[in-house]
């Protein structure tokens, strides 16, 4: 999968800045358009999740799903371990 990734700096604002949301909806409609999927870094607060889903976002990552992890953790196939993976209770999944 071929992704562009969309840096904390800029997911910090989302949904409180019309600067970071204006950049973040650039991006990616950028992505979109060059045929790539976004994956948003530093998420943490449901209402960032919600306006990433709003803005065409599909994937994230950060403290709203967990703590990072060595990669010894996921094991010897690290994409089974996404397939499977349990987020935290009470946080919303994020559709890919």
């Amino acid at each position: 999968m071929e992704a562009l990734k969309i840096d904390r700096s800029f997911i910090a604002g989302v949904g409180r800045r019309a600067d970071s949301d204006a950049i973040t909806t650039a991006i990616v409609s950028l992505a979109r358009a060059l045929r790539l999927h976004t994956v948003a870094e530093g998420i943490e607060q449901p209402a960032q999740l919600e306006a990433l889903r709003g803005m065409g976002c599909g994937l994230g990552q950060g403290f709203l799903f967990g703590p990072p992890r060595p990669a010894e953790h996921f094991g010897a196939d690290p994409t089974a371990a996404l397939r499977t993976h349990r987020r935290r209770a009470g946080t919303p999944p994020v559709s890919a």
